[in-house]
Parts: structure tokens; sequence; C-alpha cells
């Protein structure tokens, strides 16, 4: 399996939440569980481009683990949500990921036009 660059996995609590993301970040994140030989089975991927601690702390009770990268801007975190996507096409998402608010950036996977919306079958 590819190397995807985030951190983890770690029990998805608020306590390893605020350990491991210590402030506001922009960032990246999937939510998933641990499967046998160690595996991490991706259920979600998501992105904060403004808080990704806020956004993990939301999604408490919704998956047992994360994974998490930090990112230096917003346009950096969901391109690499988009990666994340397509390599997974995980269960949880339903529509392709949304660009940040004001920006635009294009998938640098699909090259979607500015405003389509992808539905998974």
């Amino acid at each position: 399996m590819m190397n995807t660059e985030l951190s983890g996995p770690y029990r998805l609590v608020y306590d390893e939440i605020t350990f491991f993301v210590r402030t506001a970040s922009k960032g990246v994140y999937m939510l998933g569980q641990q499967g046998q030989a160690n595996r991490f089975l991706v259920s979600y991927v998501g992105a904060g481009f403004t808080d990704v601690r806020s956004e993990l702390l939301d999604r408490i009770g919704t998956a047992s683990m994360f994974k998490v990268q930090l990112t230096t801007s917003a346009d950096a975190a969901f391109s690499k949500q988009c990666g994340l996507f397509h390599q997974f096409q995980p269960s949880g998402n339903f529509v392709h990921p949304e660009r940040p608010r004001g920006s635009s950036v294009q998938c640098p996977y699909c090259a979607l036009p500015k405003n389509a919306v992808v539905r998974r079958r």
C-alpha cells in the first residue's frame, strides 16, 4: 500500500486528538479502524481548511481511529484530500470533496469544472 504521509493511526478520542494536533492548523485526515495485520481501513477522508483539530473533535464517535497531516495552506489540504479520496474511495464520502471557500484550486486528479459535484455510486 502506498504511504499516505499521514501520521497515526491514533484513537479518535479527545485526549489523543488534542495531544497529536496541539493547535488550530490546516490539514487533512482519514477516519477508519485498525484491521488485520495492522492495516488501516479507511472509511472517510476529510480536511480542515482552517482548523483540522476542530474537524476531528466534531467527528468523535464516527470511527475508532484517525490519521492526520498538517498542511501549509487550505489549497494544499484540498489537494491532499482529493488524492486520498481518489486513492481509497472511502464509503463515508458520498461526493467529491469541495474546494476551500473562495478558492479556485482544481482537483489535481480529475480536473473537475469549478462547480461540479461528483456523486459516488
